[in-house]
């Protein structure tokens, strides 16, 4: 799934950002097709997809340029960089990664790409959003990726699920972020389940990003969270109050559930990590959990 901040919260900052990079774009790609990217960038979003490749961090990317995530990785470059950077400095080549919710893989590529030796399992259940993650790890030619086409939740089986207009949004509930343009049934699985069926002895890095059904992801991972040996070295999840409450959790009940398994929460500032504390509750979105048990520096 993997969104954005909340569009209310979106500032006329970042706005002008988004202009100044499709100024680049007209330096590097000439007068017409700058021009074109400026009239994108105006216009309402149609129902059908527009389809941009780009290149960032040392990979090639197709994207949607009508959802959020997708302008954000075309017309700057990249998404979420703290996220980003977090990823560049913990996690290792030898690596098994989860990137769940992973809309169009811009993660999942990433992980690939420093987990060179490693494994990345990644899920997402939007069926469009998978096909582009599916032709994305072709189009990069990586054979370190796992790709599946699954909700990740607290029992295996089937569920209802709610796509959104903008799949960053979508959920097995409503997100009211965007408006409903279908709902499906999805294949589920727990992360218990799934490493079962994959032989999986350990995950080294979790990251979660499913629109407040963060929760029932936990609740279905207790066997490899309670083992030592098998839960991961840092788990990220992009944490926001008025979606978890929908699925009857808090962040504090996040933060608490986590901390009972060694846990403790950071987020980003300037490029560091700093305790993540009540006051960041709803500003900081995407929250680093590291296992204080694991005596290894991350």
């Amino acid at each position: 799934m993997t969104s954005s901040a909340p569009p209310t919260t979106r500032s006329r900052t970042g706005k002008l950002l988004e202009y100044s990079a499709a100024i680049v774009q007209f330096v590097r790609v000439g007068v017409a097709t700058a021009a074109a990217e400026i009239r994108l960038l105006r216009r309402r979003p149609t129902r059908f997809p527009q389809l941009r490749q780009c290149e960032t961090n040392g990979f090639s990317i197709l994207t949607n340029v009508n959802e959020d995530v997708g302008r954000s990785i075309y017309l700057s470059g990249g998404f979420e960089r703290e996220v980003v950077r977090f990823l560049e400095t913990n996690v290792r080549p030898e690596d098994t990664c989860f990137d769940i919710g992973a809309n169009i893989g811009y993660f999942s590529l990433l992980m690939a790409k420093l987990a060179s030796r490693g494994v990345v399992h990644s899920m997402e259940p939007v069926p469009f959003n998978f096909q582009l993650l599916n032709t994305n790890v072709q189009l990069n030619r990586l054979s370190n990726v796992r790709a599946r086409m699954l909700a990740v939740s607290d029992v295996t089986g089937t569920a209802e699920f709610t796509v959104a207009s903008d799949g960053a949004y979508s959920s097995f509930l409503d997100t009211k972020r965007k408006p409903v343009e279908s709902r499906i049934v999805v294949e589920t699985i727990s992360l218990d389940k799934y490493c079962e069926e994959n032989s999986i002895a350990r995950i080294d890095c979790l990251k979660v990003d499913v629109e407040g059904a963060e929760g029932k992801v936990l609740a279905g991972a207790t066997g490899i969270l309670s083992d030592p040996a098998r839960r991961p070295r840092f788990v990220i999840m992009e944490l926001f109050n008025p979606m978890l409450i929908q699925y009857g959790r808090d962040i504090e009940t996040i933060v608490a559930l986590l901390r009972d398994y060694g846990y403790e929460p950071y987020r980003d500032h300037e490029g560091n990590l700093t305790h993540f504390t009540p006051r960041d509750y709803n500003i900081f979105y995407n929250v680093f959990f590291r296992n204080e048990g694991n005596s290894e520096k991350l």
